[in-house]
């Protein structure tokens, strides 16, 4: 795949980012976890089609996890999911028939040859036509894109796919949650539990000198003051009939 199409599908990322009134700005708070991982799988699907690779099978099964692995990484992002399928349609092919399976109407369709040159193409990278004995042919280069003049395959279209739903939902403003400022401003001795009543229950629950207010109950029997539990001064009847 060529730089063209990633160019087209970064801009249409951005466009469809600002009329959900995203910024660019917020991109750059973006968390991607484990880059490596990244710069593998892509370089992996690079190698493949621009060099003669000596393992092509070893190089797809290596871009085929660290996608794997990439999506599971950052699952949180919207968009990386539809990326990691993207990258192991390209590579699951290349992993089963050691080369990338080439549709040879494709070529032609895509202008890119003359139908009476086909015997004379030879392919680059780790290519080769697809014949009656490819495994998943279709994965393979088999769309012909006519006014960029090149051949592409449906994992090429879920990864430009994929890299615009990365770029849209990536501009999008992340709001607070609303419990956060709640939690940031309870007491320490109310994170559990059942939070005391604002009303008291007696008139010195909360006050700073609980001993001087509290009401007394006057104890004749042994002539001695004696704070009320309650808080609530006890009846003059019954004191009287003690």
């Amino acid at each position: 795949m060529d730089f063209l199409p990633v160019v087209v599908a970064v801009l249409a990322g951005c466009g469809f980012g600002l009329l959900r009134g995203g910024r660019l700005w917020n991109l750059s708070r973006v968390r991607l976890h484990s880059p490596m991982l990244a710069l593998v799988a892509i370089g992996s699907g690079m190698a493949l089609d621009h060099w003669s690779v000596a393992t092509p099978r070893l190089v797809a099964l290596v871009g085929i996890s660290a996608a794997i692995a990439l999506a599971w990484r950052n699952i949180h992002l919207a968009g990386m999911m539809i990326l990691a399928i993207g990258i192991t349609t390209n590579l699951l092919p290349v992993m089963l028939n050691g080369a990338v399976p080439v549709r040879a109407e494709a070529l032609t369709e895509a202008q890119m040859v003359d139908p009476g040159q086909l015997s004379q193409v030879e392919l680059s990278g780790s290519r080769e036509f697809a014949d009656g004995s490819t495994l998943l042919a279709d994965l393979g280069d088999t769309i012909p894109v006519r006014p960029t003049h090149q051949v592409m395959s449906y994992g090429d279209l879920i990864i430009l796919v994929a890299v615009a739903d990365v770029i849209a939902n990536g501009m999008r403003r992340r709001r607070r949650p609303r419990y956060q400022g709640a939690i940031s401003s309870t007491r320490p001795d109310h994170d559990w539990g059942t939070a005391p009543s604002p009303r008291p229950v007696s008139p010195s629950q909360y006050s700073a000198r609980a001993d001087e207010v509290t009401p007394r109950i006057i104890d004749l029997a042994n002539s001695a003051a004696i704070p009320d539990p309650e808080g609530v001064p006890e009846p003059a009847s019954a004191v009287h009939s003690r």
